[in-house]
């Protein structure tokens, strides 16, 4: 049992699925592509260690800095400013 948790959790899976055991209730909507996304994303944060979480979170927080210059840089001039355009 175990090993099955062990090989669930680096795959981001549960047991239950692993086994093919369903729990969710047939109309349950399929997970977006974002969550599906997001539940990759904790799976693999889930096998570092705190050095590597560190550098994660660091990658992300660089990535989100690049968007938002991204965001200002394509903004209007006159909306920067408060201005509304005519």
């Amino acid at each position: 049992m175990a090993t099955l948790v062990k090989i669930a959790k680096t795959l981001g899976a549960t047991p239950d699925a692993l086994l093919g055991v369903k729990r969710e209730p047939e109309d349950l909507p399929e997970p977006t592509v974002r969550a599906q996304l997001l539940d990759r994303m904790v799976s693999a944060v889930n096998n570092l260690d705190d050095y590597e979480m560190s550098i994660a979170v660091q990658q992300v927080e660089v990535i989100l800095r690049l968007q938002n210059e991204k965001d200002a840089a394509t903004a209007s001039p006159t909306s920067a400013k408060g201005e509304s355009a005519e």
